[in-house]
């Protein structure tokens, strides 16, 4: 009966080896997908960045054609109002 007992405890020696080396092997492959969502991680907060900057400027444009369209408003309006006026005289 001795004959089991030791080919039992072969395969589980055999078992604990393949699995640290599983567990080694699984562990280099986290450590290369973590570094890899690092670099990710790096380009979406440049990508981040550049946007926050064009979004800046885009504001920046939107307004300073809002304030340059409603002085040429203003303008207009004082024009037909004359022009109104001059209409009413006649």
């Amino acid at each position: 009966m001795s004959e089991p007992k030791k080919h039992t405890l072969r395969v589980l020696i055999e078992f604990r080896n393949e699995f640290r080396e599983f567990k080694s092997e699984t562990a280099k492959q986290f450590a290369d997908i973590s570094e890899h969502f690092e670099r990710v991680d790096d380009r979406f907060e440049r990508v981040d960045t550049r946007l926050e900057t064009i979004t800046r400027a885009l504001g920046n444009e939107i307004a300073q054609g809002k304030f340059i369209t409603g002085g040429i408003d203003q303008r207009f309006a004082e024009i037909e109002r004359r022009l109104s006026a001059l209409e009413q005289r006649r």
